[in-house]
């Protein structure tokens, strides 16, 4: 799966618009933009992923994790989607669930060299059974 956001014109405009506020800190200003957009392309990963980091940067964690699943489901194939679910997990403690992540990840074949070195330390210094 690319990560390119398949929009309108119209809607890229606001997306790039969201982005520019979003880099820029503006979080609540990107929120609605993003929002929008997000309603009205609900099977875009990675519009779900982008929307789940801005949750995530306004510490709504609850809200984050439930897109992160949703991009997960609909990009099971991104290495990109499926590191946001893995450190958010970890992040909150749940390792367990953080390491299924890696394992489910690992098993579609598509984990760079870096992403199976991550599972490697994990594995190594956490004692998780993550079979490469």
């Amino acid at each position: 799966m690319d990560n390119k956001i398949d929009l309108n014109s119209e809607d890229k405009i606001r997306m790039d618009k969201a982005c520019e506020l979003y880099k820029e800190g503006s979080l609540n200003e990107a929120l609605p933009i993003l929002e929008k957009l997000y309603k009205s392309h609900l099977t875009s990963p990675m519009l779900v992923a982008t929307l789940a980091n801005l949750y995530w940067d306004l510490n709504n964690i609850e809200k984050a994790l439930e897109l992160f699943q949703n991009a997960v489901n609909l990009g099971p194939d991104s290495e990109k989607i499926s590191r946001g679910l893995f450190h958010i997990l970890w992040e909150q403690d749940d390792e367990t669930n953080a390491v299924k992540e890696i394992q489910r990840f690992i098993n579609t074949g598509h984990a760079s060299d870096e992403y199976i070195e991550m599972a490697l330390e994990i594995k190594s210094k956490r004692g998780f059974d993550i079979r490469i």
